[in-house]
């Protein structure tokens, strides 16, 4: 019922991906085709605010890192977010201290500073916009740098 939520409150929404409940997301989770398949997802849940005239510019998107993927669907999703970008909607990545950081690099959660930045960069580059972060002084610092010299 979140879109019939959204539609009478008329707020900016993020449509996140998952695979699976939050209780069973992990338990090997299986794509034909990761990309096309977080894609089909997003124009589903779209589709349903804007047939209901909702404001498309009220929509951001998020492939749902860790949610319902394994490493590598990670990997994958961080290396091709631009694929993301065919609905004309920003993309949110929230990599902050994810476990994948944390396999990548063997670090604890609370190690992970350095690896979240590598990654919101990456991302940044691959076309993310919006990042979700814990440490935000340290990414905004990084990510601004990032900013001035793609531009």
């Amino acid at each position: 019922k979140m879109s019939e939520c959204i539609l009478d409150c008329n707020y900016s929404c993020v449509i996140m991906h998952i695979k699976g409940k939050p209780k069973t997301m992990q338990e090997n989770p299986i794509y034909q085709n990761l990309i096309t398949e977080i894609n089909d997802f997003f124009e589903n849940a779209m589709s349903k605010l804007l047939k209901n005239n909702f404001d498309k510019k009220k929509i951001v998107l998020d492939p749902g890192i860790g949610f319902g993927k394994t490493l590598n669907h990670n990997i994958d999703i961080i290396k091709n977010i631009e694929s993301f970008k065919v609905f004309g909607r920003p993309i949110l990545v929230g990599l902050s201290r994810k476990s994948f950081i944390g396999n990548i690099l063997n670090k604890d959660v609370n190690e992970r500073l350095f690896g979240t930045i590598g990654a919101n960069v990456a991302s940044y580059f691959n076309g993310a916009r919006i990042f979700r972060v814990h440490d935000v002084a340290a990414n905004k610092e990084a990510l601004e740098l990032a900013y001035q010299l793609n531009n």
